[in-house]
C-alpha cells in the first residue's frame, strides 16, 4: 500500500545531523517523508521558495544567517510565514527558539547529544502540518467572511431601504446595527443612532409617538406573532418629517421572550404625497360630481318640471272643455291617456331628480333625508328599515353630509343586490366630537374569510369616500349574521363645505 507523502526541507549545514535526520524520517511506517537539503541559509531560502515545501525543519546556527533572520527573510509580502517551520536547536539556544516561534515559527524541537529528538520528529511534523491545515482553513473562512461582509455592506448601501437591529432592553430599544446609507437618506451618522435608546423614539412624530411605540411594546408580550409593519413620520436630519415604512421582524428566545427587533426602513414620503394629491383630486372630482348632480337636478326641476307642470295644466283645462261635448268623447280619452303619460313623466322625473341630488338633503339635513331614503328603499323593495337617531346637532357641513347618503344608498342597494335581508337597521349619531352612521342587515353577511376585493367596486368606493375626508369605514358580520357597515367622521373645529 502507497503511504502518503510530505515534502520536507532540511536546512542544516551538519552533515551527520542530515544523514541522522534522513535515517529517522525513512523508517516512519505511516508516511514517505519526501527530503530536500540545504547547507546554508540561502539555498534554503532559494529552494523554500522554489519547491514550497509543506514544512520546513530549520537548524539555528547556519554559516550565513541565523535561524531569526532566515525567518525573517522568509516572509511574504503580507507579512507572513508562507510554511511552516520547525526550529532545530541546541539545549543551550531553548529561549531563542521561543522567540523564533514568536517571529513566526511553528514549533522546535531541541537538539539532544543521543540524537532522541529524532524519534519526537516524525510525531511532531504531522501536528504541525494539522495545525497548519486549521488555520489555513480558519483564515479562509474568515476570509471568506469578510468578504460576505463586504459584499453584504455594498447591496446593502446600494438599497433604497436602511436596514436595522435593535437590542430589546426592558421598554427601551437599543440601535446595535445601521446600514451605512443611514446618512445618505436619513442625514445621520451611525454613531449618532447606535447604543441611543432615545435616538429612535424621540424623532418619531409627536402625533404617532405614544400610539407607535405602545403598539410595538404590546407586539413584545404577543408571542404569538413576530412580522409587523408600521407606517408613520420620522425626523431627518435636517428637521423635516419624512414618511417611513417600518417592516420588522422581532427575534425571539427559547422561552419565547423578545430579544432583537431587526427590520428595514423606506422612505415613501413620495408615495404618500402622490396618494395624498390622487386622494385631493378624487375628492375634487367628487365634489364636481355632486355639483353637476345638483346643477343637473334644479334644472331638471326648473325646466323640465315647469314643462311637464303646464302641459298638466293645458290637458286639465283641455279635459274640462271637451267634457261639455258629448261629440268629443274620443279627443277627451286621447287627453286623459296624454294626462297618464304626463302624470307618468313627472314621477320619472322626480325620481331622476332624487336620484341626482334628493332636495331634502340640502334642505332638510342629513337625518331627514335618511329617513326619506329609509322610506324609499321599504317601498320599493318591501324591506323593512327602521332609522334609529341618538342625538343630532342638525348642522353638519355638506361634503359629510353627500359623503354619507351616498354610502348609504350604496349600502341599501347591495342589501337589494346580494343579501336576502328581510330588516335593515340604520342608527345615525351626531355629537360634537365625531358622527356615526351605520347600516346593518340580517342577510347571508360577506362569505367567511372574504375580505373587500378589488372587484367590489361599491364598497371600494365607500372607503375611498370616508378616506377622503379622514374617517375611517369597518365591514363586519355581527354574531347574528348579516352585515355592518360603520362609518365614522372625526368633526373637526373648521368646516367643510362645497
Amino acid at each position: 500500500m502507497t503511504k502518503p507523502q510530505i515534502r520536507l526541507l532540511l536546512v542544516d549545514d551538519d552533515l551527520v545531523d542530515r544523514m541522522a535526520c534522513r535515517r529517522a524520517l525513512a523508517q516512519n511506517p505511516e508516511y514517505e517523508f519526501v527530503l530536500s537539503e540545504a547547507e546554508t541559509g540561502r539555498e534554503g531560502l532559494r529552494l523554500a521558495h522554489a519547491q514550497k515545501p509543506e514544512c520546513v525543519l530549520l537548524d539555528y546556527h547556519l554559516p550565513d544567517l541565523n535561524g531569526l533572520e532566515f525567518l525573517a527573510e522568509l516572509r511574504n509580502n503580507q507579512d507572513d510565514v508562507p510554511v511552516p517551520v520547525m526550529m532545530l536547536t541546541g539545549t543551550d539556544n531553548a529561549s531563542v527558539a521561543v522567540e523564533a516561534m514568536k517571529r513566526g515559527a511553528q514549533d522546535y524541537l531541541i537538539k539532544d547529544a543521543n540524537r532522541q529528538y529524532l524519534e519526537l520528529l516524525p510525531a511532531v511534523i504531522q501536528r504541525v502540518l494539522r495545525e497548519q491545515h486549521l488555520l489555513r482553513e480558519k483564515k479562509q473562512a474568515e476570509q471568506e467572511l469578510k468578504d460576505l461582509s463586504d459584499r453584504l455592506q455594498h447591496i446593502l448601501a446600494s438599497t433604497p431601504a436602511v436596514h436595522y437591529a435593535c437590542r430589546v432592553d426592558g421598554e427601551h430599544f437599543v440601535p446595535t446595527y445601521a446600514s451605512p446609507n443611514l446618512k445618505g437618506i436619513w442625514g445621520y451618522d451611525l454613531k449618532e443612532c447606535l447604543g441611543n435608546a432615545e435616538w429612535w423614539w424621540s424623532g418619531i412624530h409627536p402625533e404617532e409617538r405614544d400610539s407607535l411605540v405602545g403598539t410595538i411594546r404590546a407586539a413584545l408580550v404577543a408571542a404569538d406573532r413576530s412580522h409587523y409593519s408600521h407606517e408613520y413620520r420620522f425626523r431627518h436630519k435636517d428637521g423635516t418629517y419624512r414618511w417611513v415604512h417600518d417592516e420588522l421582524q422581532i427575534i425571539r428566545g427559547q422561552a419565547g421572550q423578545p430579544l432583537e427587533i431587526v427590520g428595514s426602513w423606506l422612505d415613501i414620503t413620495e408615495r404618500k404625497q402622490m396618494e395624498h394629491q390622487l386622494r385631493d383630486l378624487a375628492a375634487h372630482l367628487q365634489t364636481v360630481r355632486e355639483e353637476e348632480k345638483a346643477g343637473i337636478a334644479r334644472e331638471i326641476h326648473d325646466d323640465l318640471g315647469s314643462t311637464l307642470t303646464a302641459l298638466k295644466m293645458g290637458t286639465h283645462q283641455l279635459k274640462a272643455e271637451l267634457s261639455q261635448d258629448k261629440n268629443a268623447k274620443p279627443l277627451l280619452e286621447q287627453v286623459e291617456s296624454l294626462s297618464q303619460l304626463i302624470n307618468i313623466a313627472a314621477g320619472f322625473t322626480r325620481h331622476i331628480i332624487s336620484d341626482l341630488r334628493p332636495t331634502i338633503l340640502d334642505d332638510l339635513g342629513l337625518l331627514a333625508a335618511i329617513e326619506w331614503q329609509a322610506a324609499q328603499f321599504h317601498k320599493r323593495t318591501g324591506i323593512e328599515c327602521r332609522v334609529n337617531c341618538i342625538g343630532d346637532k342638525g348642522d353638519l357641513d355638506k361634503l359629510r353630509s353627500i359623503a354619507l347618503f351616498r354610502i348609504l344608498q350604496e349600502a341599501l342597494t347591495n342589501v337589494t343586490r346580494h343579501s336576502g335581508a328581510s330588516r335593515v337597521e340604520i342608527e345615525f349619531h351626531h355629537s360634537d366630537e365625531e358622527v356615526v352612521l351605520s347600516i346593518h342587515d340580517n342577510g347571508c353577511g360577506l362569505p367567511e374569510g372574504r375580505a373587500v376585493k378589488s372587484g367590489s367596486y361599491g364598497m371600494l368606493g365607500m372607503i375611498e369616500r370616508v378616506e377622503q375626508l379622514g374617517g375611517t369605514i369597518r365591514f363586519d358580520t355581527p354574531p347574528g349574521g348579516g352585515l355592518g357597515v360603520t362609518v365614522i367622521f372625526p368633526l373637526p373645529a373648521e368646516k367643510w363645505s362645497i
